[in-house]
């Protein structure tokens, strides 16, 4: 499957490029709530389409994202 062959490289690069602070002056300095006035938030990801099944139903359509696939749209944010 050609999608999981992307997924496993994706993950594959993540300890390399995505560090989480670790010690409690690290979390301070990369708090969101300096930037952004999000407390006890220090990570976030972006958000992302997920390709989905064709879902059925009167409302499927509205499933339907701007590259014509059916997708949910997720936004994960982390502390």
């Amino acid at each position: 499957m050609v999608d999981g062959k992307v997924s496993e490289a994706t993950a594959s690069l993540l300890p390399d490029n995505i560090c989480q602070p670790v010690s409690k002056e690290e979390c301070k300095e990369a708090s969101f709530f300096n930037n952004a006035v999000f407390p006890s938030v220090i990570g976030a990801l972006d958000c992302t389409s997920e390709r989905i099944a064709f879902p059925g139903g009167e409302d499927a359509e509205s499933f339907r994202c701007r590259k014509n696939y059916f997708a949910l749209n997720v936004q994960t944010i982390v502390d």
